[in-house]
């Protein structure tokens, strides 16, 4: 079986697993912090500050990226070829990405939210940030690492033969996540968002 058959990865998203081991192991880096870099460089012109974006998310992508890459590296050496797993049901795969799209749209709601009603305060996104290039980006690409690591996670965590050390990497890397992501960015100091997303948006608006 392929890795992606394994896991029970829908359609669309089985390239992710199958092209390579090395792929797979490191998408979760190449979509986080790889594309916001190559977005910034090749269509805004800039080289973005990834540290200075809200406290919380760049240390949170290298938590989230390292359990994806642990649990692909399960998919593709350590998951037994089976069928009929609760963990490739379709139904679950089909919630798993609509928990994604949940997730982002409930963060768009709650920065659009701040965009209106507290505008220039420190932290809060303008409008051409909201639609700058790396800022729809990091938005598009939320759905699909919620449902990569949902779905990945929960076979790699569900199989008993699987050594207690790699499933205490895919489960810290979550935890992490979560502590980076949803504590420390309602802690710590609001960043300077000029240095995340462009202030002008896209280039023609320069």
């Amino acid at each position: 079986m392929k890795p992606s058959e394994r896991i029970g990865l829908l359609p669309g998203f089985s390239w992710i697993a199958d092209k390579s081991i090395w792929l797979a192991m490191s998408f979760g880096f190449i979509a986080t912090i790889g594309l916001l870099y190559a977005v910034a460089m090749l269509i805004e012109g800039r080289v973005p500050r990834v540290t200075a974006q809200y406290k919380g998310v760049f240390p949170g992508d290298l938590f989230l990226a390292t359990s994806v890459a642990a649990s692909m590296y399960v998919a593709h050496c350590k998951l037994p070829d089976v069928h009929g797993a609760w963990y490739q049901s379709r139904t679950f795969h089909y919630s798993a990405l609509l928990l994604g799209v949940v997730l982002v749209v409930g963060l768009k709601v709650a920065e659009i939210t701040a965009t209106i009603k507290m505008p220039g305060q420190p932290g809060v996104y303008s409008w051409n940030q909201q639609l700058s290039p790396t800022m729809l980006a990091h938005t598009a690409i939320v759905p699909v690492m919620a449902y990569l690591t949902v779905v990945s996670a929960a076979a790699a965590l569900s199989t008993a033969s699987i050594s207690w050390w790699l499933k205490a990497v895919v489960v810290a890397g979550i935890l992490g996540w979560i502590l980076c992501a949803v504590v420390l960015d309602n802690i710590l100091p609001r960043p300077n968002v000029t240095l995340i997303h462009p202030s002008n948006g896209w280039p023609w608006q320069r």
